[in-house]
């Protein structure tokens, strides 16, 4: 499931269509149309969609007996990977301190998640010893 060259850039809605498919895979695209189950796109919206992952490269498909069924080439971990550096890159200029800094100045955390965070920090300051 790994591709190696390059992620191109996929937009918002085509993201809901790799979230159908990193969630469980293969799906047809019938399967895949009744999951988004969006209010406003028709059916042939979410093909084109299909069609044009695959085109990208971020998609195939295997012959079912009735339908195709489609997959993703690649993880989301490593699509959130390119999208979180292109995000530091473009609003931080590469520095990751700054980022921090205005997450946790601007978004209320939660005691779990400040407990998650001060961990985190703990045992990156033990990997440095």
């Amino acid at each position: 499931m790994e591709k190696k060259n390059k992620l191109p850039s996929i937009s918002d809605s085509e993201w809901l269509v790799m979230e159908v498919l990193w969630n469980e895979s293969p799906k047809s695209s019938h399967e895949i149309i009744e999951t988004i189950d969006h209010p406003t796109w028709s059916p042939k919206t979410i093909k084109t969609l299909i069609f044009r992952l695959e085109k990208k490269g971020l998609i195939t498909h295997e012959k079912g007996r009735r339908e195709h069924q489609y997959f993703p080439l690649f993880e989301k971990k490593q699509y959130v990977k390119k999208e979180s550096n292109n995000l530091i890159k473009k609003l931080f200029g590469g520095a990751t301190a700054p980022m921090i800094t205005h997450f946790i100045e601007n978004k209320k955390l939660t005691k779990s998640e400040l407990k998650e965070i001060k961990s985190l920090i703990e045992s990156m300051e033990g990997d440095e010893k």
